[in-house]
């Protein structure tokens, strides 16, 4: 998507000094900057000015820092609570985007949804596929 639109991406950091260079180096060539996915501060400050964050929420953090929605044909999959903290605190828009390869594999369709309207006792239904 970075290539498309300049944009900030989260990510976590390595632990190794040297591989930290290279994948940062490589990120940086389709994106704007990248913030450590522990930088709070950094994500809701760029979400503040107007930038745009990826941030993919594919991580289990347990009960307690989880949500748990139907995801195909699984009943229950975690996601972190992560997206709807980032944009209380910010006032960020929610956009969900999704990349599928084209058919005669020339690239990449790239879906955007209209801007999700989020409450904490919002009942999350599956995506019809």
């Amino acid at each position: 998507m970075g290539l498309c639109q300049p944009m900030m991406a989260t990510y976590r950091p390595h632990n190794n000094p040297l591989m930290e260079w290279v994948q940062t180096r490589g990120r940086m060539r389709s994106n704007k900057a990248m913030i450590g996915r522990n930088n709070l501060r950094g994500i809701v400050g760029a979400l503040k000015k107007g930038e745009a964050v990826w941030f993919a929420p594919d991580q289990d953090y347990g009960p307690k820092g989880s949500s748990f929605a139907p995801f195909f044909a699984v009943e229950n999959v975690a996601t972190t609570n992560g997206t709807y903290v980032l944009s209380r605190l910010s006032g960020a828009a929610m956009l969900t985007v999704t990349m599928v390869r084209k058919t005669d594999n020339s690239g990449y369709r790239l879906y955007i949804t209209p801007e999700w309207k989020v409450t904490r006792q919002m009942k999350i239904k599956p995506l019809p596929i």
